[in-house]
């Protein structure tokens, strides 16, 4: 059972209108979403509602309540309306959303293409929410560029002050604070004289000394203090290897002389990180540097050998210019070691996922493949779509028919003659006739999206997957990883040998030369079945299968 959550939400401004989408309707267009689901066990366990609140932010009773469940993983789905019930935002929104994605959850919009349930509608959403990251981004940029100019400047770039210092506001620059410098020096005076962390932040914690206390406001506008613990060895660890103490600033990468005072000597401090075994001056930077080595088919590749996944493991080895080899190995190996009989073992990482992007590349060049493959998967989808089109068009016919006697109604009214109790009686329920009216068509149309997305369309994925062409090399590492898996369901790789594979013994495979590795490719998309391509990697030519060309 999937547990789905309705949210739902009507700003104040929205019910002095008495607009169509009232919560309740809301609700019920929401609860038909999810029954038409009931095939992949969608079951509706709450609606949580913001009734009279802006949709400006995320400052909202009903949101913060379902924020706090979706944390505590009480739902698989959350279902609103539209989008905008959750925020008119795309920035606040895209806040929402990275929560659900962090939590695994998926988001269903009841009238709109959005259902992260399935890639598509993951592919989808994220398009939208593009624009909130070019958004966030511009005042990321913004943000960097003052930063560099406090940085050139000699000015602390802000976050959290220092232990050590307190912040003068008027101009903007670090000053020391007497008690706490007191304990940076003697941080610095224990650690030059060979005290390890852990008996420094001891004897701290023993004279009574504690981290700096700290107002922190919440985004209720409330403060709260923080801080005041005691001294561990990561907290001593912090202080010896900032070269803040030493009159110094840092931005990104770089170090800089700051205006602010120092309170211990460089050659103290140079000297206390070289027994830390730490790096010192200008390259000390890079202490705080992550290595992050994005390998973007995590998680997605299984040897087809052993029927293991497998997983992004290190070589220890490094090339001319530091960075070190990348490879996916199967797990068996992980834990066997030499007493593995995989005889695949490896994959170096970015030949193969180079070999994948030409893959998917392929598919948007290949009409004739993309529509047999998607012939194939729309088999038996959008049933009755035909009849329910016909439904939607005589519903609208009545709402207009309706409208046009409610509006004769209300031109009568202007005329000043006294109205006929039968005559408001009719007018009430022709009202109330039109609004069940617009319910029902709300909820047909509804399932006509359903049924319309359950049918690929093969110039869009065509158009899609052109589109990956072009922009999964520009895109940062970690966000071309997200798109893989937004595409990628599984891939199969085996070892297989020349002379005795020519071609793939197994439908949607392709043979590929990796290093000194012959291998069979297998893969799977979320949205396509296995697709029938052979891949020649001496002439980079993909080829179709012979079964799949047009017949003569």
């Amino acid at each position: 059972m999937k547990k789905c959550l309705i949210y739902t939400r009507v700003s104040t401004v929205e019910q002095t209108r008495g607009e169509f989408t009232s919560i309740d309707n809301q609700e019920r267009i929401c609860l038909h979403a999810i029954a038409l689901k009931e095939e992949e066990n969608w079951q509706h366990v709450q609606t949580i509602s913001d009734p009279g609140f802006s949709g400006k932010d995320l400052n909202r009773p009903g949101i913060s309540k379902a924020i706090s469940d979706i944390k505590a993983g009480l739902y698989d789905v959350i279902v609103t309306y539209k989008v905008d019930r959750v925020s008119r935002s795309l920035v606040k929104f895209y806040e929402f959303y990275n929560l659900l994605q962090e939590k695994g959850i998926a988001f269903y919009s009841a009238t709109q293409n959005f259902d992260t349930s399935s890639s598509a509608g993951k592919l989808m959403l994220n398009m939208l929410l593009s624009f909130a990251e070019y958004e966030r981004e511009i005042v990321m940029e913004r943000t960097r560029d003052r930063l560099q100019a406090n940085f050139e400047r000699g000015k602390w770039g802000g976050g959290w002050v220092p232990f050590g210092y307190n912040y003068n506001l008027e101009n903007g620059i670090l000053v020391p604070n007497p008690d706490e410098k007191a304990v940076v020096d003697m941080i610095f005076g224990l650690l030059s004289k060979g005290y390890a962390l852990k008996k420094v932040a001891d004897h701290l914690n023993e004279s009574g000394y504690r981290t700096k206390i700290r107002n922190q406001t919440r985004k209720d506008g409330g403060t709260r203090i923080v801080g005041g613990n005691y001294f561990t060895s990561d907290t001593v660890s912090t202080i010896a290897k900032n070269p803040i103490y030493t009159g110094k600033i840092r931005h990104n990468n770089e170090i800089g002389d700051g205006q602010h005072e120092a309170i211990v000597t460089e050659q103290l401090f140079n000297n206390v990180n070289l027994k830390l075994n730490g790096k010192v001056n200008g390259e000390l930077s890079n202490f705080y540097e992550r290595d992050e080595h994005v390998h973007l088919l995590k998680g997605l590749i299984r040897c087809g050998d052993c029927g293991s996944l497998m997983t992004p493991f290190p070589s220890g080895k490094k090339d001319k210019h530091g960075n070190p080899y990348l490879y996916y190995t199967c797990t068996d190996v992980v834990h066997h070691k030499r007493r593995s009989t995989c005889k695949l073992r490896t994959l170096s990482a970015r030949p193969f996922e180079k070999t994948i992007k030409e893959f998917l590349k392929c598919l948007g060049d290949n009409k004739v493949i993309l529509e047999g493959c998607i012939a194939e998967a729309n088999k038996g989808k959008g049933k009755g779509l035909t009849r329910i089109r016909s439904k939607v068009k005589k519903l609208e016919k009545q709402v207009t028919e309706l409208t046009r006697g409610i509006k004769a109604f209300s031109d009568f009214l202007k005329s000043g003659e006294p109205i006929p109790d039968d005559l408001r009686a009719d007018y009430r329920k022709q009202v109330e006739e039109r609004e069940e009216t617009k319910l029902v068509l709300e909820k047909l149309n509804v399932e006509l999206g359903f049924r319309e997305r359950e049918k690929m369309d093969s110039t869009l994925i065509q158009e899609s997957l052109r589109l990956f062409d072009k922009v999964i090399d520009s895109l940062p590492l970690k966000d071309q990883k997200e798109l893989m898996q937004l595409l990628i369901k599984e891939i199969r790789v085996s070892l297989v040998n020349p002379d005795n594979n020519k071609t793939p013994s197994e439908e949607g495979a392709f043979i590929s030369k990796l290093r000194t590795k012959h291998i069979q490719v297998n893969v799977i998309l979320h949205e396509l079945p296995s697709l029938p391509i052979t891949y020649d990697n001496g002439e980079q030519k993909f080829v179709i299968q012979s079964k799949w060309l047009p017949e003569q």
